[in-house]
């Protein structure tokens, strides 16, 4: 329903569409795959030590806009070496497209 929804509302393709939206698509796997290590490295050391001081609201939401903010560099980071160093070299492999290429396969006849 909610592709049949997009897929259909101009509207929502074109906010969809928009440059914030493809630079989202574009670090997503990145993003995906590097926010727990920063979560886990980063973030809760950091809480762990500014609660005592700034107190928990204040400490949390310092945490959480640092959080976000190395996420989305680091991920961008990553998107724009190793992901794309990936799919290069995968195009290499693959012939371009990314899909396999279709083998011939010849058939037997069965003889009776």
């Amino acid at each position: 329903m909610i592709v049949a929804g997009i897929v259909i509302s101009p509207l929502l393709q074109k906010i969809l569409s928009s440059k914030f939206f493809v630079f989202l698509g574009f670090i997503s796997f990145s993003l995906y795959l590097i926010h727990p290590l920063i979560i886990g490295a980063f973030s809760c050391p950091l809480f762990l030590k500014l609660h005592d001081t700034m107190g928990y609201n204040r400490a949390g939401l310092t945490v959480f806009l640092l959080t976000i903010v190395l996420t989305v560099i680091l991920s961008w980071m990553m998107a724009k070496t190793v992901d794309k160093f990936s799919v290069d070299f995968s195009k290499r492999i693959f012939g371009g497209s990314g899909v396999k290429k279709k083998i011939p396969v010849k058939m037997k006849k069965n003889k009776k």
